[in-house]
């Protein structure tokens, strides 16, 4: 099922200029709300990780990146982000 606010995590990411902080912060906390709902959902700690890095904390990044694996997400985007 499609979740807006995974894909509100995309075109924040990939927009130019970046986005400033307060913008990737509020859509954190949209995938955390996600996350809490579908907690086996590979898409969530992918995006979050990805958000992470973008806020320049890569430990928390880098654990987001390890259980996107978990859950099954095995594409080479994970591996070279994480």
């Amino acid at each position: 099922m499609p979740e807006p606010e995974i894909d509100a995590a995309a075109a924040i990411l990939d927009r130019t200029p970046p986005m400033p902080p307060p913008a990737l912060e509020a859509a954190l906390k949209a995938l955390e709300a996600i996350g809490r709902r579908d907690p086996n959902n590979p898409s969530v700690p992918f995006w979050r990780g990805r958000l992470l890095r973008a806020l320049r904390r890569p430990e928390e990044s880098l654990e987001a990146f390890e259980r996107c694996l978990k859950l099954g997400r095995q594409d080479p985007e994970v591996y070279l982000l994480g």
